[in-house]
């Protein structure tokens, strides 16, 4: 099974046609190979290697049918995916609109975008896909992302680090963590309240049984802040974890995520 990752909903226009048994060779590759949730790891283009040190979250390819989607070093994207036996076709991508700082995450957001347009081979070497271009120039590496074991939860203090809603990537203010507990319990803060409760964790999915939250008079803005991280959590998340970031993404596909960094890595 591959882990899912929950994407931020966009306008854009329909995206037609279905997929056929025909034209589904992708360089001597089925296409079905290649369906599934990748995490991009390097990248080379004319204007150099890609820095992805500094991007505020995880670069992300998901393909699935004729769609490609996931999240640049900003913004999210959708477009479409198609492979015949001469290689890829991807995009064009509608892509969301938020700013992030510094300016060289948009930059990089730019040169990632055109460089999935370009791209026009795919090779896959057990858990690492490569696309590229005939240039011998650019190159995007992406490793399989596959789906987050419990026990991966357990163990690190959760330290939130950017909170992702709608069109916008708001810093966080105070401390905002999550811990969770093998007998089943988990406690953190939202940045003023401390909460506590039992979690099921199951298929990559964590919902919380039950969400107790202390009570202590906080600012207007820290206040809106923890409306939206009950929100997401309370709810049910998609939890993956990229090395020692935990992105907590709403369970069907919503509109926010929340990113955490293990302070203590596993």
């Amino acid at each position: 099974m591959r882990a899912k990752i929950a994407v931020l909903s966009i306008a854009l226009l329909a995206l037609t046609g279905c997929a056929s048994t025909a034209g589904n060779d992708v360089a001597g590759l089925d296409a079905d190979d290649l369906t599934g949730a990748w995490q991009l790891t390097a990248g080379t283009d004319t204007t150099g290697t890609f820095d992805l040190d500094d991007v505020p979250q995880p670069v992300t390819l998901e393909i699935a049918d004729r769609t490609a989607s996931g999240r640049a070093p900003c913004n999210t994207y959708t477009g479409e995916f198609n492979g015949t036996s001469d290689g890829v076709d991807l995009g064009p991508f509608a892509i969301t609109r938020m700013a992030c700082s510094p300016d060289s995450v948009m930059k990089l957001e730019t040169r990632y975008i055109a460089a999935l347009e370009a791209a026009d081979t795919a090779t896959l070497e057990g858990s690492s896909l490569t696309l590229s271009l005939s240039d011998g120039v650019l190159e995007l590496v992406f490793e399989e992302v596959v789906p987050t074991p419990a026990a991966e939860l357990v163990g690190p203090t959760w330290t939130l680090e950017t909170i992702m809603a709608g069109e916008t990537a708001g810093s966080v203010q105070g401390d905002a963590t999550l811990i969770f507990g093998e007998d089943g319990t988990f406690r953190g803060n939202a940045g003023c309240h401390g909460f506590s409760g039992y979690y099921v964790y199951k298929a990559d999915e964590v919902t919380f049984t039950n969400l107790d939250i202390d009570h202590t008079n906080c600012t207007d803005e820290l206040a809106a802040q923890e409306t939206t991280v009950f929100d997401l959590l309370g709810q049910g998340f998609v939890a993956t974890i990229l090395g020692d970031t935990l992105t907590a993404t709403k369970s069907g596909g919503g509109d926010g995520a929340l990113v955490y960094r293990a302070e203590d890595p596993q």
